[in-house]
C-alpha cells in the first residue's frame, strides 16, 4: 500500500505526499501526490496522525484545533462521519488548547484534546468507554470528558491495541487517572475491580505503597510499559524496570 506522509518545516509549515484516497493529505482533493505539497491553512504547533487511512489533527500556533482526513468514527469532531479533504477548524474548541492526540486503527479511532484549564474534550469511537463520557456511545462532535471538578489534567497518553484503548492522565498533584479498556492489560489498576473497564475517569491506585505521582510517557501499541512512576517500579503487575 502507498502510505501518506506529512512533514513539518521549521515547526510551522506542513507538507504532505503520498496516498490521498480519503483526503488524508489535507490538500482539498483525493489525488495522491508523488512529491511534497504544502498544506494550506495550518501553522503547526503540534500534530497527531492515526490509522492506516490516516486521520490528522493539528494544534495550530494560534491555539485552535484543525483536522482533516479519514473520519469513519467521527473522530475529527466535525459533527458527522464524512471524510475531510481540507483542514477544518473545530470552532467549538476555541483557542485555549494545549495538546491533541488521535489513537486507534481505522475502525476504532478517537481524538482527545487537552485544554489549558485541565479539561479534556473527546470525539470518535467509544466502545470501551475510553472517551470518559460515562457511556459507550461514539461521538462525532467534541464532548467534555466527565471528571471531578478538583481534577485538572496536565498531561495524558493513550494506550492499547485495536479497539481496546485506554486514556491515562496525570493531574495537578501528580495523581494518575484512567478510563477505557482494562481487561486485557489491566492498565487502570484500581482497588474496585482490577480488569474492569471504565467509562468514567477513575483514579489509579498508588503502587508499592507510594503515591502514583510522576509523568506519563509514550508506549508501544501493546501498552506493556506505559507509565513512568517515581519512585514506584510496578503498576498493574508490570515491572517498569525490565
Amino acid at each position: 500500500d502507498i502510505v501518506d506522509i506529512v512533514d513539518i518545516v521549521d515547526l510551522v509549515d506542513l507538507y504532505a505526499s503520498g496516498y490521498n484516497g480519503h483526503g488524508n493529505l489535507g490538500l482539498g482533493d483525493t489525488t495522491e501526490r508523488a512529491g511534497f505539497v504544502q498544506v494550506n491553512g495550518v501553522s503547526v504547533s503540534q500534530i497527531s496522525t492515526a490509522g492506516t487511512h490516516a486521520s490528522t489533527a493539528v494544534l495550530d500556533t494560534d491555539g485552535s484545533i484543525k483536522v482533516f482526513g479519514y473520519n469513519s468514527m467521527g473522530q475529527l469532531g466535525t459533527g458527522n462521519t464524512a471524510n475531510q479533504t481540507s483542514p477544518f477548524t473545530v470552532a467549538s474548541l476555541g483557542t485555549d488548547n494545549k495538546k491533541v492526540k488521535l489513537f486507534g486503527n481505522d475502525s476504532y479511532l478517537a481524538a482527545y484534546v487537552l485544554k489549558t484549564d485541565g479539561t479534556v474534550y473527546v470525539a470518535g469511537y467509544n466502545g470501551y468507554g475510553q472517551l470518559g463520557t460515562g457511556d459507550k456511545t461514539n461521538r462525532s462532535t467534541f464532548t467534555k470528558m466527565a471528571k471531578e471538578d478538583r481534577v485538572h489534567i496536565k498531561d495524558f497518553q493513550l494506550f492499547g491495541y485495536n479497539s481496546q484503548n485506554a486514556f491515562v492522565g496525570v493531574d495537578q498533584d501528580d495523581n494518575l487517572w484512567g478510563v477505557g479498556q482494562n481487561s486485557t492489560y489491566r492498565m487502570l489498576s484500581t482497588t474496585n475491580g482490577v480488569g474492569v473497564d471504565r467509562s468514567i475517569l477513575t483514579q489509579i491506585d498508588p503502587v508499592d505503597g507510594v503515591s502514583s505521582g510522576g509523568e506519563v510517557m509514550n508506549a508501544n501499541n501493546d501498552g506493556y510499559y506505559f507509565l513512568k512512576l517515581f519512585p514506584a517500579v510496578a503498576v498493574g503487575g508490570i515491572n517498569l524496570l525490565k
